[in-house]
């Protein structure tokens, strides 16, 4: 049985996907792949299926004993070969990893070779998941090659970090009903170093300008570094949400310290990556 690995969700979540489908196969001895990634629509609330190289790098996966290329095994897929191949979140089905590992043992009795996997992560205990596997992760290299080229232009060696979510599907999923202010976060900083400048990772930060999230124009600070010019200015702005994301997780883990909010996987992932913990909702 080979299984084939569909990330789902945020950035970070697929992230946690990608560590519990490896801690998975690699305990339980599968030969394994990865086939899509999820992107998001422009409403951030609603997500699709893309292909996976399309925001991860497999270069790093192949290292790993089991793992296998999904082109190299796509044309033996067949309709009565593969179970799940619409890729319906697993979570409908089962409920922790005894679950899963009977119903993948069912299906060899009915011929099936292949057996997709999306959605992994809630059903996997991370915390006992002793490999870090997720310190190989890597984007895929374009998107690589954007945060090298945006870091030499425009990144000084020291920099701050804030992750900023004030995105409807952000306030509404964990009923928040204030947002604090940029502002507010510049003025009362929580890092130990304040005179350097801050990047500021979030979407569509100009149109915050002059707003309650940012009372001046963002071009009147002159301590804050933003992505949306350099975007613009390199043809970029096609780029999915979930791609720009892995751009600013890059930034954030060269910066000097990280501050984001406790409800976000992001902010809490980037946290555990660089052993901190620093949250500008908690007082």
């Amino acid at each position: 049985m080979i299984l084939i690995f569909d990330t789902w969700n945020g950035l970070c979540n697929q992230i946690l996907d990608i560590q519990c489908s490896i801690y998975f196969a690699t305990k339980y001895n599968f030969q394994f792949t990865f086939r899509n990634c999820s992107f998001r629509k422009d409403d951030l609330k609603t997500f699709y299926s893309k292909k996976f190289d399309l925001l991860f790098d497999i270069q790093p996966f192949l290292k790993f004993k089991g793992f296998l290329k999904f082109e190299n095994i796509q044309m033996n897929i067949k309709n009565d070969n593969i179970y799940n191949q619409e890729g319906l979140s697993i979570l409908s089905k089962i409920k922790n990893e005894s679950e899963l590992l009977e119903l993948i043992d069912n299906q060899k009795n009915n011929d099936i070779q292949y057996f997709v996997i999306k959605q992994l992560f809630p059903i996997c205990d991370f915390s006992i998941q002793k490999n870090k596997f997720y310190n190989k992760i890597k984007p895929a290299p374009n998107l690589f090659s954007i945060y090298l080229h945006f870091k030499e232009k425009h990144l000084p060696k020291q920099y701050n970090f804030i992750h900023y979510r004030y995105e409807n599907d952000f306030t509404e999923f964990f009923n928040i009903n204030y947002v604090i202010s940029i502002d507010s976060l510049i003025n009362h900083q929580k890092f130990k170093n304040k005179k350097l400048n801050i990047y500021i990772a979030s979407s569509n930060l100009k149109k915050l300008s002059k707003t309650l999230y940012l009372t001046n124009d963002i071009y009147d600070y002159d301590n804050i570094i933003f992505k949306d010019d350099y975007l613009n200015q390199h043809n970029l702005t096609h780029l999915n949400f979930e791609q720009k994301a892995f751009i600013d997780f890059l930034i954030g883990l060269s910066s000097c310290e990280v501050i984001g909010h406790t409800k976000s996987s992001f902010s809490k992932l980037l946290h555990l990556y660089k052993q901190t913990k620093l949250f500008y909702d908690i007082y």
